[in-house]
């Protein structure tokens, strides 16, 4: 297949005029506007003038859409989720888990290890992010407080086992008992290791990075907050080189934060992740999670005590609030596709559009809506039961 006459963000995130090539579902070639013809062995030609050709949007953290949940240990409830993410943009992803038993947990691992070897029909599944159950009761923020534990390698060792050795990311509140010690012992094994839902101060923050955390989740949200006195863990995630994630919808973080993290961060070190739960797609609705009731009201999800229970904005969304925000489209773009591959390790095969990587594609319109979807070269339609309609 050869992508013709498009805008393409390259992989220096500036856009040009150039054609793209695809064979066996990674980018062979890439030529200078006008100087390829296309010639008759080649059964495909997509012109797209008007539009741009972006790289495939990551989403490493994401705990379901659509009423369908990570969390359900079936291929069905996983292909799902990856059908209606790659109508929005994303061609990669990591089912996030929450806070359980360990059975739930190992049960959903299994799963998603399984649909990591079998391959589901939208966007890949890269890994796992392994949200809880290591976090402060007073910051559990959505998280059931009766599953909260502390930190067990011998736990993470079963679970990673269990799923294939698919665990990518664990997030988790540094001040618990024993928690410098996972820390230290997971992030030698080249585990990524976050804070998140912690009532930790600045510096225990960063006694933790010091020790191996490399990431800070949902920054601001459900940790301890930035003061003039005592910056907490937020602070010390703004105070260091460590990655951080965002929810962009305008909801969990006010525009005026999202703005200042980017002009501390910049476009290097910052992620935009969706946060998205079950509720995603649905605007006034409601439905149980892990025995609790999640309302949705004008598409914002809160437990029965108000807590907000994570996000319903898709990343396709999340850009077009990135850019009226005030950052710059293409560092935005940026914070979804080659930050997260960079984070991950797996930047040599995922994030920008360069010759020898994997053809995960998007077509955006002028207006920042997704046209197409494309995952290793292969077009993922929009199915109207998955989109609904």
């Amino acid at each position: 297949m050869i992508f013709k006459n498009a805008k393409v963000l390259n992989e220096n995130f500036k856009f040009c005029n150039v054609d793209i090539e695809i064979q066996n579902g990674v980018i062979k070639k890439i030529y200078e506007s006008e100087g390829y013809t296309m010639q008759q062995q080649h059964e495909e030609c997509l012109n797209l003038k008007g539009f741009m050709l972006i790289p495939g949007l990551i989403d490493i953290h994401t705990h379901g859409c659509s009423k369908r949940g990570c969390m359900e240990g079936s291929f069905e409830a996983i292909n799902e989720i990856s059908l209606f993410m790659a109508s929005h943009g994303v061609t990669s992803f990591l089912p996030t888990s929450r806070s359980e038993i360990y059975e739930t947990l190992a049960k959903a691992f299994k799963n998603i290890g399984a649909c990591i070897e079998k391959e589901v029909e939208g966007a890949e599944v890269l890994g796992i992010h392994m949200e809880g159950p290591y976090f402060s009761e007073k910051l559990k923020g959505a998280q059931s407080e009766k599953f909260l534990r502390e930190p067990s390698v011998e736990e993470f060792n079963r679970l990673q086992k269990v799923s294939g050795n698919n665990i990518m990311l664990i997030s988790l509140a540094p001040e618990t008992s024993g928690a410098m010690e996972f820390i230290r012992e997971l992030s030698n094994k080249k585990i990524r290791i976050s804070m998140a839902h912690t009532s930790a101060d600045y510096n225990t923050a960063k006694d933790a990075i010091e020790n191996g955390v490399s990431h800070a989740t949902h920054l601001f949200n459900a940790m301890t907050g930035l003061n003039h006195r005592e910056p907490g863990a937020t602070g010390a995630a703004l105070d260091s080189d460590i990655t951080v994630e965002l929810i962009c919808d305008g909801i969990h973080v006010h525009p005026a934060v999202i703005r200042l993290v980017y002009k501390i961060k910049g476009s290097e070190n910052m992620i935009i992740v969706s946060d998205t739960v079950e509720a995603a797609g649905l605007v006034n609705d409601s439905y149980m999670r892990s025995g609790e009731k999640i309302t949705v009201t004008d598409g914002i999800a809160r437990t029965s005590t108000g807590n907000l229970a994570g996000s319903t904005t898709m990343l396709d969304s999340s850009l077009k609030k990135a850019v009226s925000f005030g950052i710059r489209l293409e560092d935005a773009i940026k914070m979804m596709t080659i930050n997260p591959a960079r984070f991950l390790g797996i930047d040599n095969r995922k994030g920008s559009i360069s010759i020898g990587k994997d053809a995960d594609l998007v077509v955006l319109n002028s207006s920042l809506e997704v046209v197409k979807t494309f995952v290793k070269g292969k077009i993922i339609e929009k199915v109207s039961n998955i989109i609904g309609g």
